[in-house]
């Protein structure tokens, strides 16, 4: 069960990495123009966290069969301006906290790898973000209301 579970993990790690390589193809990616540090708050920052987004919505529902959300979430609360600092996904089926937690350290950890090569920088210190990639499930209670409400709270991806 175990071998399985790694090939599983392989799958959507090389699944993110081919693409974010396909994404960096084919869109004429335009870096953040903020100051180090703030980065986050940019139109640039913002549309390219929607297309990471997309590609990781793509990978998580071919390997999790779930439908999947985007959320525009800052603290906690639907952003109502610019946009929040990092990708909020949603699963929309329940899975427990900490399958959860290793697949959403499994895209981060792809998406951190290759925003470092884009920009030539630590994405975390440059952006000002903790993360970039945020995964929650309907299994959170916000996050399914989010979802029950769809639009403009959630947007689904796939």
């Amino acid at each position: 069960m175990r071998a399985a579970s790694e090939e599983a993990d392989e799958g959507l790690e090389g699944c993110m990495r081919r693409g974010l390589e396909r994404l960096e193809a084919a869109h004429r990616l335009s870096l953040p123009r903020g100051r180090r540090g703030n980065a986050w708050e940019t139109f640039e920052w913002q549309r390219l966290k929607r297309l990471i987004a997309r590609t990781a919505a793509t990978c998580l529902c071919r390997y999790t069969g779930c439908p999947v959300y985007l959320g525009d979430i800052h603290g906690g609360e639907p952003s109502e301006g610019l946009g929040g600092k990092d990708a909020d996904l949603i699963l929309g089926c329940p899975m427990g906290a900490e399958e959860t937690r290793r697949i959403e350290q499994q895209l981060e950890r792809v998406t951190a790898a290759w925003l470092h090569g884009v920009l030539g920088d630590d994405p975390y210190r440059f952006l000002g973000v903790a993360n970039i990639v945020e995964l929650h499930t309907v299994a959170e209670y916000l996050f399914k209301k989010y979802v029950e409400a769809g639009p403009p709270y959630v947007v689904r991806i796939c």
